[in-house]
């Protein structure tokens, strides 16, 4: 696991590009939206990336938010074509270890629970559902006067 930095910023980019299409295909994010993103995970030194054994970048996760004792991950991605290798699974694993050590007493993962694949590896990697959230946005058809 390495933290990105300005070098790698394009990749970022990229990879959360591709988290927000698949997750949020409903939803549209400009270019702007997405660097400013990837600028604060890496000045607030939140994202990270996996290295396989060949030195390729590969997967990416994230720090979400923080608590003086608990920490969450999430916008953990991989490209479709490096899927299947254990990649986000070993992202997860190592920034949550990384966290622990830190001093959290506590990890949360925020995932998809339509998705029974990411769910399994999760599961067998030490997380367990302990909660289920909605996220709902409001909006208003009525003209503010």
């Amino acid at each position: 696991m390495v933290p990105a930095g300005p070098e790698t910023k394009t990749l970022l980019q990229d990879f959360l590009t591709g988290f927000c299409r698949d997750c949020f295909p409903q939803k549209q994010f400009t270019t702007e939206m997405i660097e400013e993103r990837v600028q604060r995970l890496i000045d607030q030194k939140k994202g990270y990336l996996w290295r396989n054994r060949e030195g390729d970048l590969v997967s990416m996760a994230a720090v979400v938010r923080e608590s003086p004792n608990t920490t969450s991950i999430s916008l953990v991605y991989t490209p479709p074509i490096q899927r299947g290798q254990g990649y986000a699974a070993c992202i997860v694993a190592a920034l949550s270890q990384a966290q622990l050590d830190a001093g959290k007493t506590a990890c949360n993962l925020h995932t998809d629970l339509a998705n029974p694949t990411s769910n399994r590896v999760y599961t067998r990697i030490g997380f367990a559902k302990i909660n289920q959230s909605v996220r709902v946005q409001l909006r208003s058809d009525k003209k503010q006067t």
